[in-house]
């Protein structure tokens, strides 16, 4: 219809790298390229499986190695992504904590206490606006990933419409959020996105299942928009018919980006949270903990995002 609006949404799921040595000394590291231990090993293996049968779009990953392999497990896992497809952006790298990086946490508060940053330290201006930009570079990363499949499900979909020639319509791949027009009310499209959302909501109880480098010089590593990315099998008709599947998007990054991320939502967007926002900044997100979000567009404007999980790490339950 003309004037339409293009309402459509997406699944954010932010999870925090395993634990390293350094976080369970409680020692600064930063920006440091520390490695994950044995027990962040076995919480990436579960949390891993926490996400094997999630049909995931996009892993966009920290390039510190606790972040990247961390990302690089929940590839591995995964039972439908056929290659890794990590987008490595350093913008997510954790808080350059300067000359307190290597230091414990509170040698770091008496640097503090001076009312001076460490030397060489970022402030948390500067990290809030990293988390910012990011997050406004993954918007138009979406709406064009959105965009492209739309259009190569379109040229490559012909005999998929000729099985299921039937059918009224096709359902919008991203998940059509539009509100039930007056003339069809057993429309259901407004709920669309949002039910299949929270019947996929990731949960381990589903049956199936570099020494510091300055940001001056910021990659960002984005691989190229592909048909698999939706459905993972273009050879195998039957995989790709999924056109009714949400964009899921996977952010792995660092307890102080994951809180500068919420911190943005809080204050910019209308986020039900399900804790007091007076205690939400003083939360830290703990090792491979997941936060989930559903993002609401209007065009590419997000209009609301909801938080379904916020810092859950039920996952790790029966880690000893």
């Amino acid at each position: 219809m003309a004037g339409a609006r293009d309402e459509w949404g997406f699944r954010l799921t932010l999870i925090r790298h395993g634990e390293t040595d350094q976080n369970r000394n409680k020692i600064i590291q930063g920006q440091e390229n520390t490695v994950l231990n044995e027990t962040g090993k076995e919480q990436v293996e579960l949390v891993g499986n926490r996400f094997k049968y999630e049909h995931l779009t996009r892993i966009y990953s920290s390039d510190l190695e606790r972040a990247l392999k961390t990302a690089e497990g929940i590839c591995l896992r995964n039972v439908h992504l056929k290659d890794l497809k990590i987008c490595m952006d350093t913008s997510l790298r954790e808080r350059n904590y300067g000359d307190a990086e290597g230091k414990s946490s509170p040698e770091l508060k008496k640097m503090l206490s001076s009312g001076k940053l460490p030397h060489g330290a970022e402030t948390e201006m500067q990290v809030q606006k990293r988390a910012v930009d990011f997050f406004t570079s993954l918007l138009r990363d979406v709406n064009h990933l959105k965009k492209s499949l739309r259009s190569k499900v379109e040229k490559n979909d012909t005999s998929l419409q000729r099985q299921h020639s039937e059918k009224p319509s096709k359902v919008d791949l991203t998940g059509d959020l539009r509100k039930p027009s007056h003339s069809d009310p057993s429309s259901d499209k407004s709920n669309h996105l949002k039910d299949a959302l929270n019947s996929n909501l990731s949960s381990p109880d589903r049956k199936h299942r570099p020494t510091s480098l300055p940001l001056a010089n910021n990659k960002k590593i984005l691989h190229p928009v592909l048909l698999k990315d939706l459905c993972h099998d273009i050879n195998n008709p039957s995989d790709c018919d999924h056109t009714d599947r949400p964009i899921h998007v996977v952010v792995v990054s660092h307890g102080g980006i994951l809180r500068h991320f919420v911190s943005y939502f809080a204050k910019n967007f209308q986020v039900q949270f399900p804790v007091d926002k007076r205690k939400l900044l003083r939360q830290f997100c703990p090792n491979t903990g997941v936060s989930e979000f559903l993002v609401h567009l209007e065009g590419q404007k997000v209009t609301n995002i909801d938080c379904l999980q916020l810092y859950d790490k039920s996952h790790l339950r029966h880690l000893s």
